[in-house]
């Protein structure tokens, strides 16, 4: 509630002033009204500190870009009611009534403002050229990349607040130990530091669905904060969520093609940026539904988290259909690609392939029978390309069919027909070995 006491308060009393006010209104009383003045009855307990300021002149003149003589400078803070003794340095002692004056360039602005800021000539700055450092221009330039890639996959680009409510991470059931909160938030929507820009990109995905927008891809690359072992904690995060449909007629039904779309945009930007070993694995996540989650990783190093948004986690944000989603930590992306290109002659040998066609249980990801294929072609499988995926009545319930295509190159020499039939052969067989395959 603002009042005439909090006007004057937030802005800072001069508690010293106390005992001047009262004598001069003892003296006007006493003058007026033939009053006869009593005892002086103080109870403060806080006293004030005495405040005092080394001021250089030479520095007040290397800041205002003036020439303002030292004696010109006493003068102006005397006036001004501050007390200025002699030295190297002038000690000004702030008086009582400037309680916002608590450093030396407080004072020179005092000094810029009675001397005239109209008598300081205009002057172009100084521009040094600082050579910034490569790690962070390396940072930037991966940045650009991402978000060039995301873009031409039709992912737009939007910014969330940083500042969150608490019930915010209640909806998508993340818990809030680690969270910073804001000592005096301005609303409830405002108490703590995102920990993760999911939420705004949940949110954000809702408010478009509320008008009409049948088809959202966004992302987001922006900063997260959190706290880890007492210290405060600023992370680069990417942030995508796609949802949609392929017609715009409300009557059909929704395609799932949310988990392949970011899938293959996260596989392209980080094959851009040169990520070593990018690979996907299923994953728990307590936001995602289980069996339609996958960790990103590179080699060993876990990037990120793509998966369907559990369907209670999008009805809190009005999102009636399902929605896919995916958070990475773009720093580790960062440490993990190296968009520097070397010259890779084209190979002088021709290449011979084999297709594989075969039912394997649902269980057994296609990492797993990619990982099977290399380890036992050794170097000379170049490629392997999935061919296609089926599920249906000619094949057992519990079990899917893949078809793959092996790729089979050398670099020095051309492979011969019994070479690659026999790499073929043991294909097969680890394949029926490792995963009880049913080769077709």
């Amino acid at each position: 509630m603002s009042s005439d006491s909090s006007y004057r308060f937030e802005r800072g009393i001069d508690i010293t002033g106390v005992v001047k006010a009262s004598d001069r209104a003892s003296e006007l009383i006493c003058k007026t009204a033939k009053a006869k003045l009593g005892d002086i009855i103080d109870i403060s307990t806080k006293k004030r500190q005495p405040v005092s300021i080394s001021l250089r002149p030479a520095r007040v003149n290397e800041i205002l870009g003036a020439s303002i003589k030292t004696e010109e400078i006493r003068t102006i803070l005397q006036s001004l009611g501050f007390t200025v003794a002699s030295g190297k340095a002038m000690e000004v002692a702030v008086p009582s009534f400037r309680d916002d004056v608590r450093r030396e360039a407080d004072l020179i602005e005092e000094i810029a403002r009675i001397y005239g800021y109209e008598k300081i000539s205009d002057q172009p700055p100084n521009i040094i050229a600082t050579d910034e450092a490569p790690s962070y221009k390396d940072f930037i330039r991966k940045r650009g990349i991402a978000k060039k890639i995301l873009s031409s996959f039709g992912f737009q680009e939007v910014l969330t607040y940083s500042l969150i409510s608490g019930d915010m991470l209640k909806r998508i059931d993340m818990p809030e130990g680690a969270v910073i909160p804001i000592r005096n938030p301005l609303s409830r929507e405002q108490e703590i530091m995102r920990p993760t820009i999911l939420p705004g990109i949940l949110k954000t995905v809702s408010h478009n669905i509320s008008r009409q927008i049948q088809t959202v891809d966004i992302f987001e690359l922006s900063n997260i904060y959190f706290q880890k072992d007492a210290e405060y904690i600023e992370e680069e995060s990417l942030a995508i969520a796609s949802y949609g449909r392929i017609c715009r007629n409300p009557s059909e039904t929704y395609a799932d093609t949310g988990l392949s779309k970011i899938k293959g945009a996260i596989t392209n930007t980080g094959a851009r940026m040169g990520i070593s070993r990018l690979g996907f694995e299923q994953t728990h996540h307590p936001m995602f539904v289980a069996g339609q989650t996958l960790a990103v990783l590179s080699g060993d190093t876990m990037l990120g988290t793509i998966g369907k948004v559990k369907q209670h986690i999008a009805e809190a944000f009005d999102i009636k259909t399902y929605i896919y989603a995916a958070e990475f930590n773009f720093a580790k992306m960062v440490e993990s690609s190296n968009i520097n290109r070397f010259y890779s002659p084209v190979p002088r040998f021709p290449y011979s392939y084999r297709d594989i066609s075969f039912a394997a249980d649902i269980g057994v990801t296609y990492k797993e029978i990619e990982d099977s294929i290399r380890a036992t072609g050794t170097s000379l499988v170049d490629k392997i390309e999935l061919l296609s995926e089926y599920r249906g009545r000619q094949i057992p319930e519990g079990q899917r069919a893949l078809a793959v295509r092996v790729i089979y190159q050398s670099r020095d020499r051309t492979l011969t027909e019994e070479e690659v039939n026999r790499l073929d052969q043991s294909i097969r067989a680890e394949l029926t070995r490792n995963f009880k395959v049913t080769l077709r």
